[in-house]
């Protein structure tokens, strides 16, 4: 009698042991798919985040511009800014008391807010009349 127990205990043994393999198995699966969907919001938020850093930079490079156009001659060497990080830029003077901010390398969806948002500026110039979908766009800012 006790062998057929022991038999009996030896054949479901890997049919337990197999069953919560799969509990485990489909409990990792779905671990995985919720870290993967905190990635991905994690994600939006940083980029979110970046464009909101990138407007406040933008922001106080035209007021430093703006300091710095006063006296009615300007000179980027007169502008003490070190934000916009990835962004190439520059401030051009066109004739006394005009001048404008190019910003380069910008990607679409930051071309586009830069774009779209009152900066105080006579006009705003894209690509050289075009429009964001170069993926690496020029901007410029005319005061």
């Amino acid at each position: 009698m006790k062998k057929y127990i022991f038999s009996l205990m030896l054949c479901l043994t890997p049919v337990i042991a197999n069953a919560q393999m799969t509990d485990t198995l489909g409990a990792l699966a779905i671990d995985g798919m919720m870290d993967r969907d905190e990635y991905q919001k994690i994600g939006q938020m940083q980029n979110a985040l970046d464009k909101v850093r990138f407007q406040q930079d933008l922001s106080e490079l035209i007021t430093e511009t703006q300091i710095s156009a006063l006296n009615g001659y300007f000179d980027k060497s007169n502008v003490n800014f070190n934000g916009l990080n990835g962004v190439d830029w520059n401030v051009v003077s066109v004739a006394t008391g005009q001048y404008y901010i190019e910003l380069e390398n910008l990607d679409n969806s930051t071309c586009f807010t830069t774009k779209n948002t009152q900066w105080g500026t006579h006009h705003i110039d894209v690509n050289d009349g075009g429009d964001c979908d170069k993926g690496s766009n020029n901007v410029k800012l005319y005061f």
